[in-house]
């Protein structure tokens, strides 16, 4: 497939394409930068629904910057009408400044009755993920370059330079890009992410430069492929760029679900489609270990 750019206003009308489909799934992230004196994109989330029950996912680093901007408060920005929502739910990650890439991923259930934008069967309908479009397996197929690419999308900080106005809307990023192989063997990195390349040398267009992807983590990372009735899928968390190696890192959806599970127990997923096992090892202190299937050289 082409490698392609994209800047799209996820609330414009217009043709359902790829575009289209994966931007209104992923919502930028606020916080108001204290040294800078301005509201600020920190990240993007998607939100997940299973059953009835709603869960932001985004990269643990990025809800980690309440930590930096006034009142330690983060806000979801709803592109459809500019309203921003304090995020008040209890937020399950990694709280250390310095998180492993591949465990960098946060889940916060949301109260949708606090959100009244939300709260709407067509906004459920059109701008929520569904359990079908997340990729369970922990081992992705390796198909032909030209049947088979990612497409990593966020809401880059360099082009939504903010924000006062609520009826702003903000402009989603979308690279459609090739996968990269992981340059170690059987380590928790390389099983549980993978990686996308971010290169502004391998953009099709001419004199066109990649932005910097400060504000994208937390966005998904698709696969699109022309042999797949569910294309795109989504199939991890961006968590960090990796200048030297001209990458984009995610981390796997199976890893994000089987954190869902653990968390979340109740919830309708079967462990029996989850590769991954979550326990906890101490409820003192939160400790948390995870299994992974032995993989084949």
């Amino acid at each position: 497939m082409e490698v392609q750019v994209c800047n799209y206003n996820p609330s414009d009308d217009g043709e359902d394409t790829i575009f289209s489909f994966v931007s209104r799934h992923h919502f930028p992230i606020v916080g108001f930068n204290n040294d800078s004196g301005k509201e600020q994109v920190v990240g993007t989330c998607t939100l997940l629904k299973i059953d009835e029950r709603i869960f932001l996912i985004t990269a643990a680093h990025v809800m980690n910057e309440r930590h930096n901007v006034r009142d330690n408060e983060l806000w979801l920005w709803n592109y459809s009408d500019g309203s921003k929502i304090t995020i008040t739910e209890d937020i399950i990650c990694n709280p250390n400044l310095d998180v492993p890439h591949f465990s960098d991923v946060a889940v916060v259930e949301i109260d949708i009755k606090t959100y009244p934008s939300f709260n709407k069967k067509e906004f459920h309908d059109f701008c929520f993920l569904n359990l079908n479009r997340m990729l369970k397996e922990l081992d992705y197929p390796i198909l032909e370059d030209d049947t088979f690419a990612y497409l990593i999308a966020g809401y880059s900080s360099s082009q939504n330079k903010i924000i006062k106005s609520r009826y702003k809307k903000p402009k989603i990023f979308q690279y459609l890009t090739h996968p990269l192989p992981n340059s170690e063997n059987n380590s928790p990195l390389s099983i549980l992410t993978l990686r996308g390349m971010w290169d502004s040398e391998n953009v099709s267009e001419r004199g066109k430069i990649l932005p910097k992807p400060q504000g994208m983590s937390g966005g998904g990372m698709w696969i699109v492929s022309t042999k797949s009735e569910y294309s795109p899928i989504f199939a991890g968390v961006s968590v960090a760029y990796l200048r030297e190696e001209k990458a984009v890192l995610a981390v796997k959806a199976t890893y994000i679900l089987s954190m869902i599970k653990c968390f979340f127990p109740d919830v309708s997923l079967s462990e029996d489609d989850l590769p991954i096992k979550f326990f906890m090892e101490s409820e003192i202190d939160g400790s948390l270990l995870f299994l992974i299937p032995k993989q084949d050289d």
